[in-house]
C-alpha cells in the first residue's frame, strides 16, 4: 500500500485534499495512519471518496523482494459514491478490505509458524489458518514461493501439504502456478505427489498459458502412465475454467480429445478421452459423446453419461433424466443419477420429474443423489417443498436420515 521510505523521525504529505501523517522509525515506514477525502473525475464519472484507517507495517527483514507487507490493524470506514458507479472497481476495492481483515495481524513468518505447528485434530484452527493462507497470497503473491517447501517435504496426506497446496490453487495467480509447476518438477521421483499436485494446478481459475503447456508436456512425455494420464484430465479441467473467458482455448482443447476419441480403438482410450471431455463442460460435447450413450460396454457408457454432467444446458440433463427411465444396469443408473447432482438450475419441470422419480425409485443410491440433485437447486423453493414433502413420507431408515441431513444443510447454508 506505501513503498516510500523517508530518514526524519515524522512528515507529514499533503495531495489534494488527501493528508497523510506518517511515523517513522529506522529509515523505514512503521505506523501509517491515513484520513483521505478526495474528488476525482473518471470515465465512468465523478468518484468522491472518502478513507479512514490505521495500517501497521512489518519490520524491515519481512520485506519480500522489494513489497513492504502489510497487516491490517484497523478499517475504519471505506466508501466510494459515484454519479456512474463503476461496479468491478467496488468488488475489486471490497474483495481486497475483505482478504486483509482476514489476514489481521499475521505475517508471512507468523503463517509459516502456524502452518508448520498445525493440529490435525483441531480443524477449526486449521480452517482459520487455511483462510489466512489464502487471503495473504491473494494479496501478496510474491510470497508464494516462500511455501513451496510444505509441497516437498511433507506427504501428501498431511494437512501442511494440503493447507499449502490448496491455498495456491485458490489464490489463482502466476506466482502461485509457478510455484505448483516448479514443486511437481522437483517431485520427479515422487509419482504419488505429482499426481496429487496436477488437479491443483489444473483447478486453477485463471490457468496461464504456461500453465497449459506445462500439462500438455507431462501428458505427452512423462514416462510414468499414471502421470500422462493425471494431466490429460488436468487438461480437461483447464478448458472447463477458461471456457466463459477464453471459449476459443476451451474449444481448441475439446476438439483435440474429441478427434482423439474418434480414433480410439481401445477400451482405456475411449474412457480416458471421454473423461476428459466430460471435465469440459461445453454444450458441443454432447454430440460428440452421444454415440457412446448406447455402448455396448457397460464401462464406456457409463463414462459417456457421466462426461454430460458438467454441461449447463437443458439438453444435456434431458437426456440423462430420460436414460433413468431406461432398463439399465443399477451402476449404470448411479451414475446417471450422480451426473443430475452437478446441476445447480434445473427447470421446474425437470423439479417434478426428480419428485416423481424418488417416490417410484427402488434403488437407495439413486434416490440420494436425487435428493442430493434438489438440494443443489435449492435456490428455489419448489425443490425445497419437493424435499420436505418427502422427509415426512419417507419410510426407509437410510432415506430418512439423509433426507433430515439434506434440510439441516439447507437451513445452515
Amino acid at each position: 500500500l506505501v513503498k516510500k521510505s523517508y530518514d526524519q523521525s515524522s512528515k507529514a504529505k499533503k495531495q489534494g485534499s488527501a493528508e497523510y501523517e506518517l511515523s517513522l522509525k529506522q529509515s523505514f515506514l512503521q505506523r501509517v495512519s491515513v484520513k483521505w477525502e478526495n474528488e476525482s473525475k473518471q470515465s465512468f464519472g465523478v468518484v468522491r471518496s472518502t478513507l479512514s484507517l490505521d495500517l501497521k507495517l512489518l519490520s524491515i527483514d519481512q520485506v519480500i523482494q522489494e513489497d513492504l507487507l502489510v497487516t491490517m490493524e484497523s478499517l475504519h470506514r471505506e466508501s466510494l459514491v459515484s454519479e456512474h458507479l463503476d461496479n468491478s472497481q467496488m468488488r475489486e476495492r471490497g474483495e481486497r478490505i475483505n482478504l486483509l481483515k482476514t489476514i489481521g495481524e499475521d505475517s508471512m513468518p507468523s503463517l509459516r509458524e502456524k502452518v508448520s505447528g498445525s493440529d490435525p485434530q483441531d480443524r477449526e484452527a486449521n480452517m482459520a489458518t487455511y483462510l489466512k493462507l489464502k487471503a495473504f497470497l491473494i494479496v501478496y503473491p510474491k510470497a508464494c514461493r516462500e511455501f513451496m517447501n510444505f509441497l516437498l517435504d511433507y506427504d501428501r496426506l498431511d494437512d501442511r501439504f494440503s493447507m499449502v497446496a490448496t491455498a495456491l490453487t485458490a489464490s489463482g495467480s502466476p506466482e502461485a502456478q509457478t510455484v505448483l509447476r516448479e514443486a511437481i518438477d522437483k517431485l520427479s521421483a515422487d509419482e504419488v505427489k505429482k499426481q496429487r499436485l496436477i488437479p491443483n494446478l489444473s483447478f486453477n481459475h485463471r490457468p496461464s498459458a504456461e500453465t497449459e503447456q506445462f500439462l500438455e508436456n507431462l501428458a505427452q512425455d512423462d514416462t510414468s502412465e499414471l502421470i500422462r494420464g493425471t494431466a490429460h484430465r488436468g487438461l480437461g479441467t483447464l478448458a472447463q475454467k477458461v471456457r466463459e473467458v477464453e471459449p476459443e482455448r476451451a474449444k481448441k482443447i475439446l476438439d483435440r480429445y474429441a478427434a482423439a476419441l474418434k480414433n480410439s480403438d481401445q477400451k482405456d482410450s475411449l474412457i480416458e478421452n471421454l473423461e476428459v471431455i466430460g471435465n469440459i463442460g461445453l454444450p458441443e460435447q454432447i454430440a460428440i459423446v452421444q454415440p457412446y450413450l448406447e455402448s455396448a460396454d457397460q464401462a464406456v457408457q457409463e463414462r459417456a453419461y457421466a462426461s454430460l454432467r458438467l454441461i449447463p444446458s437443458p439438453d444435456a440433463y434431458a437426456i440423462l433424466i430420460t436414460a433413468l427411465k431406461k432398463s439399465l444396469p443399477e451402476r449404470t443408473r448411479e451414475v446417471i443419477a450422480e451426473a443430475l447432482t452437478y446441476q445447480t438450475y434445473l427447470d421446474p419441470a425437470v423439479l417434478l420429474e426428480l419428485k416423481s422419480h424418488i417416490y417410484r425409485e427402488k434403488n437407495i443410491a439413486v434416490v440420494k443423489h436425487l435428493l442430493q440433485s434438489l438440494a443443489h437447486n435449492s435456490s428455489q423453493s419448489l425443490a425445497i417443498d419437493i424435499i420436505k414433502q418427502y422427509a415426512k413420507d419417507c419410510g426407509h431408515p437410510d432415506l430418512c436420515g439423509y433426507v433430515n441431513s439434506l434440510l439441516t444443510a439447507i437451513q445452515q447454508s
